[in-house]
């Protein structure tokens, strides 16, 4: 039998770096302490481990070989992020759940509240632990209010300590420089100083954010460009000038696309949520300009676990909606169920088009739902194990137990008549 044939690339691999080592000692004048502290780019910055957001398909689109490789998915530790978008869309909503997610298993968050809108309660019911939320102090020791460059300052100690495992900036446009802060409102405008203010402070906070393993997000808003007008371009902007678009190594777009009238989620005729679209506009763990669905629950509202799953089949685009018009004219959902190239599901042919949530919800029976986890489970999305427990309860409820399979027929064995006697009996009984 012939001898397996070794794998020498380990010995090559080993080869190679003393190789690089000798010849940097010639060219460059290498001491043998600076050759220890050289990285490969295989070791040099590696994705350790990821927040989870709480919304499973925005974790499996955000760093795709990740969620491949360890079936989990989320923002990856130690680097800069942005959440930016208009009002009302999911943004703090987001961060809290991504808190609430590292609080839980034992980590630390630090929460710069320069808006001051940290509402405890509120926090409390998405789920975040309080007693593991560090809030950043506001004021300095003569009570006078932080300046931009002092929440910043703050910002880039704790998140280099390595304590904390994220931080939370709410939100960049609600830091004043200190030109601004002291200065007067009928001064003349100070142009670009907050820009200039990021410039210096991003390199140094991203840097820290690396040396501390901690995720750093920046909350932002979008203004309108005066400069632009509508044969331009896109006219929204966010403030703080280019430098966080730059040194952001993610920037989520989030942006309500719900509403009473539209995608709202509703519950006994009362709105418990909304539901926000994702938008990746960078991204260096994967491809940009994925986009999904999200829900967002207001405070520690529990969904039903069919808004769970439909949340999934939007979020994953096998089922989309679109807000049309019925024969009387009035607003309603019409969901559309078909691939990406436009052609209908096996086994899903009659509901292509659906008019009203509550026809979607009729037409849908416990083998349709079947079909719909199946295809989850080929995108590599796992539903909610209430979900399955649903689909279990609704499936017994639909088709009711037959008999048990032990309360066979009885036997007619009487009914059966009995087998003649021997001929030589009978002769015996007429003897």
């Amino acid at each position: 039998m012939p001898r397996p044939k070794k794998d020498k690339s380990e010995e090559v691999k080993k080869k190679v770096d003393v190789a690089i080592i000798e010849m940097l000692k010639e060219k460059v004048g290498l001491t043998k302490s600076e050759a220890g502290k050289l990285k490969l780019a295989n070791e040099y910055i590696s994705v350790t481990d990821v927040i989870s957001t709480g919304h499973g398909v925005l974790d499996s689109i955000i760093h795709p070989d990740f969620f491949k490789k360890h079936g989990r998915g989320g923002v990856p530790r130690g680097f800069l992020c942005e959440f930016f978008g208009p009002n009302s869309g999911g943004k703090s909503s987001i961060c809290l759940m991504m808190a609430a997610r590292v609080t839980k298993s034992g980590g630390y968050v630090f929460w710069v509240d320069a808006e001051h809108s940290f509402i405890e309660t509120w926090a409390a019911s998405h789920g975040v632990d309080l007693s593991h939320v560090v809030m950043c102090p506001d004021c300095d020791d003569a009570g006078n209010p932080f300046t931009g460059e002092q929440y910043l300052e703050q910002l880039e100690k704790y998140a280099g300590s390595g304590v904390f495992q994220l931080a939370v900036i709410d939100s960049m446009e609600a830091l004043v420089p200190k030109a601004i802060l002291e200065g007067k409102l009928e001064e003349n405008a100070r142009i670009g100083e907050k820009a200039r203010l990021m410039s210096r402070a991003l390199p140094r906070i991203m840097m820290a954010s690396n040396k501390g393993n901690c995720t750093t997000v920046f909350i932002n808003q979008i203004r309108q460009n005066i400069m632009a007008s509508k044969y331009s371009g896109n006219p929204e902007t966010t403030p703080g000038g280019e430098a966080l678009r730059f040194y952001a190594s993610l920037r989520l777009r989030i942006s309500q696309v719900s509403g009473k009238d539209k995608r709202g989620i509703v519950k006994d005729g009362e709105e418990i949520g909304i539901r926000s679209n994702v938008l990746i506009k960078k991204s260096r763990f994967g491809p940009p300009y994925k986009e999904t669905v999200v829900p967002i629950y207001y405070g520690d509202t529990k969904p039903h676990p069919f808004d769970m799953l439909l949340d999934d089949l939007l979020g994953c685009g096998l089922i989309r909606c679109r807000t049309g018009k019925d024969k009387e004219g009035e607003a309603v959902q019409v969901f559309f169920v078909k691939d990406d190239d436009g052609k209908p599901f096996e086994g899903l042919e009659d509901i292509v088009r659906v008019e009203g949530l509550e026809d979607l919800k009729a037409k849908l029976d416990t083998k349709k739902l079947n079909i719909f986890i199946e295809l989850l489970l080929a995108k590599k999305i796992v539903p909610d194990p209430e979900v399955s427990l649903w689909l279990k309860t609704k499936a017994q409820d639909d088709d009711p137990l037959a008999e048990s399979s032990g309360s066979t027929k009885e036997s007619e064995v009487e009914d059966i008549p009995p087998e003649d006697e021997d001929e030589d009996e009978k002769e015996k009984l007429n003897e």
